[in-house]
C-alpha cells in the first residue's frame, strides 16, 4: 500500500524510519528508500496498544533478509 503522507507533522529519522501523531494516535514506517532498498520484508513486530515510550526508545522491529533493524 503505497500513500503520499502531506503533513508537516511527519519527523524522520537518519535510519529512514518516520513517525507521525494525529490526535492521540501514532503512526510509524520505513521511507520509500529504505523500502527500495530492501530485499524484502521478512517479519515486523510491532509494540501493544497504550505503551508509552520516550524519545530513542526502541518501539518496533523489522527483519528483512539483508539485516534487521529496531525502530
Amino acid at each position: 500500500m503505497r500513500q503520499v503522507i502531506d503533513s508537516d507533522d511527519v519527523r524522520y529519522t537518519r535510519s529512514h524510519e518516520w513517525v507521525m501523531m494525529e490526535d492521540l494516535t501514532v503512526t510509524v514506517g520505513i521511507t520509500d528508500y529504505a523500502q527500495a532498498n530492501l530485499p524484502g520484508i521478512d517479519f515486523v513486530e510491532m509494540p501493544s496498544v497504550g505503551l508509552e515510550v520516550n524519545a530513542g526508545d526502541e518501539v518496533a522491529t523489522l527483519e528483512s533478509a539483508r539485516d534487521s533493524a529496531a525502530v
